[in-house]
């Protein structure tokens, strides 16, 4: 009787160690290894739930009170999850209850605020609940000690922050070295040494938080 395994080894298994995609998942006979399939169908499961999972921003809120920031809990026209999966234009419109809450508000404080940060649950609440704490508590401390307010921020500058951070945050596969050096040479064209000197220790505090 053969002692060949039922799973086919794949080849580029190596390759495996180098990123979080998924390839070289083996063979048996015409199809995956159960383990391969079974493995695919949990983390299904667990991108069903992130995204169905609702938001609960009074946590959230409590904490940054308790760090001296005020919070406004808006809500977008999408009145639910099933409206915001079918409508997601309707999640980057405020419902015009909110519109007429930061109308007040702004009534309130004539004098404005230097620095406005919107905090969304966008496709995963679930991200929210685990890194914007982290994540606003490391910008807040990189903007001070830069001495920046990030109202200042023009549109070159913001774009390259938002890339940079989108890069950190969902391309673990580049390394943060990799992704902070390409988004330098990005500001390099737009901006001097202090305002590159920002892109650069603002990343950097970025990639710390969300890859340790």
């Amino acid at each position: 009787m053969s002692e060949r395994p039922p799973a086919t080894e794949n080849p580029w298994q190596q390759l495996r160690q180098l990123t979080p995609a998924r390839i070289a998942l083996g063979r048996a006979g015409t199809s995956l290894p159960t383990r391969a399939q079974l493995d695919f169908q949990f983390a299904h499961a667990q991108a069903r739930d992130a995204v169905h999972l609702p938001f609960d921003p009074k946590p959230l809120s409590d904490a940054l009170q308790q760090r001296g920031l005020d919070t406004l809990h808006l809500r977008s026209a999408a009145d639910d999850r099933h409206t915001y999966l079918q409508r997601p234009d309707l999640g980057r419109r405020l419902h015009a209850d909110s519109g007429a809450q930061l109308d007040d508000y702004a009534a309130q404080h004539g004098t404005g605020k230097d620095l406005a940060i919107v905090i969304a649950d966008g496709l995963s609440s679930l991200a929210v609940h685990r890194h914007s704490l982290p994540f606003l508590e490391r910008l807040l401390e990189q903007v001070t000690t830069e001495g920046w307010s990030l109202a200042r921020l023009d549109k070159p500058m913001k774009a390259i922050l938002r890339a940079g951070t989108y890069e950190l945050l969902a391309r673990p596969d580049v390394p943060a070295a990799t992704v902070i050096s390409e988004y330098i040479d990005v500001a390099h064209a737009f901006f001097d040494k202090r305002e590159t000197g920002f892109v650069n220790g603002l990343l950097d505090a970025i990639a710390k938080t969300a890859r340790g």
